[in-house]
């Protein structure tokens, strides 16, 4: 109410503070049309908003999350080559001395970008065939998730693309870390191709090979239609219902 702020220096105003400078002065209407100031702790702004950073869309919780995010987005655009530290801290927004003490080196923090959209797309995956009813709808859901994460910009998919386990790392561990975690892509679509020869909807057939090659033409198609300009507008749909032809019963 206005009579609890009256006097000189109204209660919770600069002026009745300490220390003024640790202190914004909000207004605020009350239920009853009043107006009133409250104090609001500098020092919680600040921590919220250094929590809290956002990014092409995307919300950055920490500094370090904050390189992870431009680091990702840095590599699909440059590559491994062309990204520099330096580059990666502009574009978070970060002190260079940061990078090193998270990720100690490109090539580490080119790692853990390359895992981090791998961890996510598998999420994705799981998810749209754990929603089908039928193996069928498993494969075909399977084939949509991934076309469409590869064209979502805010997937960073061309990490993926540049950082495989027969690219751009540089030493074994790194090598059998990310083919460890690829492999988790086909033993997905081959759970679902077994499912659907159990439920009668995918004709019979050798499910570890289909599910190889099923993954070559997802690579290719992709391939073709993010980094060429011969990719003909209905190159994914055209995919799919090949797949689709592929894996049902035969009538």
């Amino acid at each position: 109410m206005r009579g609890a702020h009256s006097g000189n220096a109204r209660a919770g105003s600069p002026g009745h503070l300490p220390n003024t400078r640790y202190f914004f002065r909000l207004s605020h209407i009350d239920a009853h049309g009043q107006d009133g100031i409250f104090p609001v702790w500098c020092a919680l702004i600040a921590q919220s908003y250094n929590a809290w950073r956002k990014t092409d869309g995307i919300m950055i919780k920490t500094k370090k999350d904050a390189l992870l995010q431009a680091a990702k987005e840095l590599f699909g655009e440059y590559g491994y080559v062309e990204t520099t530290f330096k580059k990666i801290s502009e574009r978070a927004g970060v002190a260079l001395g940061l990078l090193t003490h998270h990720y100690g080196n490109k090539e580490k923090l080119f790692l853990a970008a390359g895992l981090d959209v791998l961890e996510h797309f598998i999420e994705v995956l799981h998810t749209a065939t754990q929603e089908a009813e039928t193996g069928y709808e498993g494969v075909i859901s399977f084939c949509r998730a991934y076309l469409d994460f590869s064209i979502d910009k805010s997937s960073n998919w061309l990490v993926l693309v540049r950082c495989s386990p027969y690219s751009d790392m540089k030493t074994k561990t790194d090598r059998d870390l990310m083919m460890e975690k690829f492999q988790n892509v086909p033993r997905i679509l081959e759970e679902e191709l077994q499912r659907g020869i159990r439920d009668g909807s995918i004709r019979d057939l050798d499910a570890a090979d289909t599910a190889q090659v099923i993954i070559a033409l997802m690579v290719g198609v992709n391939r073709t239609r993010v980094l060429t300009p011969y990719a003909p507008p209905s190159l994914y749909s055209e995919a799919i219902n090949f797949v689709s032809r592929a894996i049902e019963p035969k009538r």
